[in-house]
């Protein structure tokens, strides 16, 4: 791709969805002929390492003394993290162009909040799927919306083997920022965090059925504290583990079942083949992934 505009690029990154997209675009070549200044933080500076792109480009912590040393901006667009938010505001008002990455399908506006009128005050937004170019012309009518390769999700099906533990279920963790009451009261007395209940939720849809399941593989996210689903292990039930020192791919692999809440590693199991499905709560929100085939288990029995 050549309309890119001139002059260096500082690419703003934390939280994990957009920076996979970002930084697997970069390993793709698509941004060979741009020089690039990263300024990656959290989650995003370790998927950076783990692809081998410190040590490639010009890295600069502070995110006003990179906006100072640049042409142009890509900005990942994490809704609870401010590091992004700062970037695209400060570039704004040096009058810096802004190229805006949403890695999802949910909480649009809350991820480009940075203007006091809540604009998506940017040149671009770049999506990777055409679920997500619908939901932004919606959100966001009038600004310019450039479809870019699903790199990311390329490199994650290519990975993906066939399942390789027979019947493992694999349960991708989320931060819900959220709490629900017991699946089992109803009762604001019994809040816990939303993750929390969304797994309880699917081992008592698990027991309903007579599914023959192997291990359960708790996948914590990037942002979670370690030890965060220890607890969980203790399951009388079924065999509990919590992983997370393979890839997602890896883990994929692996599991025969996944299930997880909104989580963008749905998509890349769905894509890999895989039979996918969504265990939030009944007290809790829709499934805010728009892809059919995911399984709500709100309607339909695990193994179905």
């Amino acid at each position: 791709m050549t309309d890119f505009p001139a002059g260096r690029c500082g690419i703003v990154a934390h939280d994990a969805g957009a920076a996979n997209q970002i930084l697997h675009w970069i390993t793709a070549g698509e941004f060979s002929d741009i020089d690039i200044t990263l300024s990656l933080h959290g989650p995003a500076q370790i998927i950076a390492e783990r692809l081998g792109l410190l040590s490639r480009f010009d890295s600069i912590d502070d995110v006003e003394t990179l906006i100072h040393k640049v042409d142009w901006v890509i900005c990942g667009t994490g809704w609870a993290t401010q590091i992004e938010k700062s970037a695209m505001c400060l570039a704004r008002q040096y009058a810096i162009p802004v190229f805006a990455v949403l890695d999802h399908w949910v909480n649009y506006r809350p991820r480009l909040n940075y203007q006091a009128d809540d604009t998506a005050d940017v040149d671009e937004l770049w999506v990777v799927d055409e679920e997500a170019r619908s939901l932004a012309a919606v959100e966001f009518p009038g600004t310019c919306i450039r479809a870019m390769p699903g790199r990311y999700l390329e490199c994650q099906i290519a990975d993906i083997g066939l399942p390789s533990t027979p019947e493992q279920v694999l349960f991708l963790m989320e931060p819900v920022r959220e709490q629900w009451g017991d699946i089992h009261t109803d009762q604001s007395a019994f809040l816990k965090p939303g993750e929390f209940s969304a797994f309880e939720f699917f081992l008592t849809a698990l027991k309903k059925t007579d599914a023959n399941v192997g291990d359960i593989v708790i996948r914590p996210h990037p942002s979670d504290p370690p030890g965060k689903y220890d607890t969980l292990t203790e399951c009388v039930d079924f065999r509990v583990s919590v992983k997370m020192e393979e890839s997602l791919s890896h883990a994929i692999s692996e599991a025969t079942y996944v299930v997880g809440l909104n989580s963008y590693a749905m998509v890349v199991a769905l894509a890999a083949g895989r039979k996918v499905y969504c265990a939030l709560p009944p007290n809790a929100p829709a499934c805010v992934l728009p892809h059919a085939g995911i399984i709500d288990l709100r309607n339909e029995s695990f193994g179905v």
